[in-house]
């Protein structure tokens, strides 16, 4: 699923940024989201706000438009 479909207050992991320029994909590296961490959906209408590891991130939507996400189910 992409991240512009996801639901606020569920947890998500990033699966596939395939579909990523490289100089997106090093954002979110510098933002620390890639690997093995876990995103809440905060608001997801308008640019996608996400709070990770205790710090909320705003990704418009064209970014959201192209990041895979995978749900996390009882973590």
């Amino acid at each position: 699923m992409l991240l512009s479909d996801s639901e606020v207050g569920k947890k998500y992991r990033i699966s596939n940024i395939d579909k990523l320029g490289r100089n997106i994909k090093k954002r979110l590296c510098d933002m620390g989201l890639v690997g093995c961490v876990f995103l809440v959906i905060v608001k997801s209408s308008g640019p996608v706000l996400v709070e990770v590891r205790g710090t909320r991130l705003a990704l418009g939507r064209g970014m959201a438009m192209k990041l895979e996400v995978e749900e996390v189910i009882g973590e």
